[in-house]
């Protein structure tokens, strides 16, 4: 029978994990009683070995899909309500997060080219046209709009960007800007909601 160098006991084989002199239960009461300088000494080792600690979990990944997906799965339905309502305080905290998540989303599932637009920089826009539509110059609820359209090959950055309201969004479509003010200057009942 295997013997552990820490309780000094003896016991079955199965009470050890691989390649260790100490049974389970000290184990586990050694990372127990020092979680903070495992958990410490571990996220430096991570940082030092990024790409090897990467390729490791993907090689585990890659032998244990199966059990993994089984173990998520198990813990969702066990934990269903108490994940939902973290997930529902979560989205309340970062509404301007979720929508850049679902801006970069959509230009990756069009193939446009993405470069970083961060919500600070959304934030700067809206200060720039001082809260209002760049197209009809309302005071109103802000969305983001791509001067030249993604399905037009325009970029997710600040250059092609302008805040509009979700009327001159809409009524603009797949226009660029350039092709929708010259419409809003043939017919202004376009944008005739601004006076709405």
């Amino acid at each position: 029978m295997p013997f552990c160098k820490k309780c000094q006991t003896e016991k079955p084989e199965d009470a050890f994990a691989k390649r260790t002199a100490y049974c389970r239960s000290c184990t586990k009461a050694y990372r127990q009683a020092n979680a903070d300088q495992i958990r410490e000494r571990n996220r430096v080792y991570q940082q030092a070995h990024r790409e090897r600690t990467r390729a490791w979990v993907k090689a585990c990944d890659a032998r244990n899909w199966e059990a993994r997906k089984l173990a998520k799965q198990q813990y969702y339905r066990e934990h269903k309500e108490e994940i939902l309502a973290r997930n529902r305080v979560w989205k309340a905290n970062h509404r301007e997060q979720l929508r850049e998540y679902s801006r970069k989303r959509t230009a990756q599932a069009l193939g446009c080219e993405l470069r970083d637009f961060t919500s600070a920089q959304w934030f700067e826009l809206l200060h720039e046209f001082q809260h209002h539509c760049g197209y009809c110059g309302r005071e109103v609820t802000l969305e983001l709009d791509h001067r030249v359209p993604f399905s037009r090959g325009g970029t997710h950055t600040k250059a092609n960007i302008i805040p509009a309201c979700h009327q001159c969004n809409t009524a603009k479509g797949a226009m660029t800007e350039d092709e929708f003010r010259a419409l809003i200057a043939r017919h202004p009942t376009v944008i005739a909601h601004q006076t709405a």
